[in-house]
């Protein structure tokens, strides 16, 4: 990924070479996307994004229901908002409790205020992943 600022004509970026981009999860998410949710507490982001990983890790949503054209994959969840005891409160009857294969991680207790320290973490963590 490159870190330079660049600016491109609206042509360049329409071409037919964009086109071929998968679509992750239906057409909200394409692969390569960095997808944040954000809102109010209590809306529901952490349900929503526990039910993409599970349709993008396994091709199924919570409720078990298998997802049309699903494309497999690995997921981290950066969740900074729920403690252990929430999210198992949560998610410990779900589909997710079950799975050994690592394709969901849960990443939380997250410090960004060194941003070097946090960077140089999440790029060994996604090396690793």
């Amino acid at each position: 990924m490159s870190t330079q600022l660049r600016a491109v004509s609206v042509a360049e970026t329409l071409k037919d070479s964009y086109k071929s981009v998968r679509s992750i999860f239906g057409s909200y998410i394409k692969e390569g996307d960095l997808t944040l949710l954000f809102g109010d507490s209590n809306c529901g982001k952490s349900a929503l994004a526990c039910d993409i990983a599970m349709a993008v890790a396994y091709g199924t949503n919570n409720f078990g229901n298998e997802i049309e054209n699903a494309v497999k994959g690995k997921v981290l969840i950066f969740d900074l908002e729920n403690n252990d005891s929430q999210f198992y409160s949560r998610y410990a009857n779900s589909p997710m409790a079950s799975d050994e294969s690592d394709m969901i991680k849960r990443v939380c207790s997250v410090d960004i205020t060194d941003v070097d320290a946090f960077t140089g973490e999440l790029v060994k963590m996604l090396d690793e992943y």
